[in-house]
């Protein structure tokens, strides 16, 4: 993938664009990513490292202009975040800040605010909506969760409380102000809540759910967005593909918990029309790794397989003759860490069995973007036979130094990721690095 910078002659970037063989998409003004098509003239080159910072300028110039211009509220809201690379998604929210009248409070993990002069050490401040604070509080302050029940079998309601707020997720499947005279009970911990938020939903679905093909959604924990839709024609499960295409899958037998019955064909119907254009599917023959990881972006498809290629392909192709392969949607942006863990495994394989010599080597990536790009490794370790900790980097010059990387991250004490490289390809790492 490649990152471009497009210009306007004032300071703040008109946008940046991403492009990865033949799609490439542009991230402008209007603070969302969008198809775009790359003019020749005006676009200059920058890492990825660049690109993301040049976002975090467009997002905090677009969003301080609207702040001044638009958002009018009793207070100005801002979020902080832990990294200027989640601008975009507002992913990692630190603290929250309010501001009147000169006047500036810090929202408390108790869910009360106080006076503040300093912003949060080590974060970035982006101007934010009231109906994002809104959002945005629940993670960062610590609520009280409790559920009401009566005689049926799944909850009435789960409450979530901070001080002087509480809202209720109701069967009326949403977050809604709190019914008067539930009978509340405490719930020890937010995972609990979520779970009986969950079982709630169900057995709201389950009961209203008509005769004949029954339609899942599976969720996302963490936002509740609805990734994949299943359905199940006489004992049969098939995960959506795309219009006129459902592939044979076997998720409802192995995660029933995290997957959401829909009402009907018609709400099913609604649900596939907001999946997004980019997705990811596993192809599973039964082993320990996928057999494959199929990107969808519209009607382009491209494959990592285990040949550790991506390559234009077809899952139809990737099925066809193989009535026992299944197929298991996961998350857009899980597309790159399904493939690096599919390359992990092969190659630790490869490098039991296959690859000779008297060491062992290794690439340390920072990025999983990086993980693709083996002729570019920076970092190489290399151990005994048979060792996957501490070992030796090459320091040039012929050099090998002692090092902790692969014992770091196998300890969990590095967010880096390693992959098994074999010595052909060590080699040649040895000779461009000199």
């Amino acid at each position: 993938m490649t990152f471009f910078v497009i210009r306007d002659g004032s300071a703040v970037p008109a946008a940046v664009v991403e492009v990865d063989h033949d799609r490439a998409r542009g991230f402008t003004h209007d603070l969302v990513w969008v198809p775009f098509d790359l003019p020749d003239e005006a676009a200059e080159e920058c890492s990825h490292d660049e690109s993301r910072q040049h976002v975090h300028t467009i997002v905090r110039h677009v969003r301080a202009e609207r702040q001044r211009t638009q958002w009018q509220g009793e207070y100005e809201y801002f979020v902080h975040l832990a990294y200027p690379d989640f601008a975009d998604e507002l992913k990692g929210a630190k603290a929250l800040v309010r501001g009147r009248d000169g006047v500036r409070e810090r929202l408390g993990e108790d869910g009360t605010w106080r006076a503040t002069g300093e912003d949060p050490e080590g974060t970035v401040s982006l101007a934010i909506t009231e109906a994002e604070h809104d959002r945005l509080r629940w993670e960062i302050a610590q609520a009280h969760w409790f559920v009401a029940r009566d005689e049926l079998p799944y909850p009435v309601a789960v409450v979530r409380r901070i001080p002087a707020v509480a809202e209720a997720y109701t069967r009326n499947l949403r977050w809604e102000p709190v019914p008067p005279g539930l009978e509340l009970e405490a719930v020890g911990s937010e995972y609990q809540a979520e779970d009986l938020r969950a079982k709630l939903e169900t057995g709201v679905r389950l009961a209203a759910r008509a005769e004949g093909t029954e339609y899942f959604g599976v969720k996302e924990r963490a936002s509740g967005t609805v990734l994949s839709v299943i359905r199940r024609v006489n004992g049969v499960e098939e995960v959506f593909v795309r219009e006129g295409w459902w592939a044979r899958s076997d998720r409802l037998l192995r995660d029933f918990d995290r997957c959401l019955p829909l009402l009907g064909a018609e709400e099913a119907e609604q649900v596939i029309a907001r999946l997004p254009r980019s997705r990811c599917f596993l192809v599973d023959d039964g082993r320990t790794a996928p057999r494959a990881v199929v990107h969808l972006d519209g009607d382009t498809e491209r494959i990592f397989g285990r040949d550790l290629e991506w390559r234009t392909g077809s899952l139809r192709d990737e099925l066809a003759g193989h009535p026992h392969r299944t197929v298991e949607e996961t998350g857009p942006d899980q597309v790159l860490i399904q493939a690096y863990h599919l390359a992990r495994q092969v190659r630790r394989v490869k490098q039991r069995h296959e690859w000779d010599g008297d060491a062992w080597y290794f690439g340390i990536y920072g990025t999983y973007r990086e993980t693709f790009d083996i002729a570019a490794t920076r970092l190489l370790v290399r151990t005994g036979v048979g060792d996957t900790w501490f070992g030796e980097r090459y320091a040039g010059q012929g050099r090998w130094e002692e090092t902790r990387e692969l014992d770091d991250i196998w300890r969990g004490r590095s967010y880096d990721n390693e992959l098994a490289l074999s010595p052909a390809e060590a080699e040649a790492i040895v000779k461009r690095l000199g």
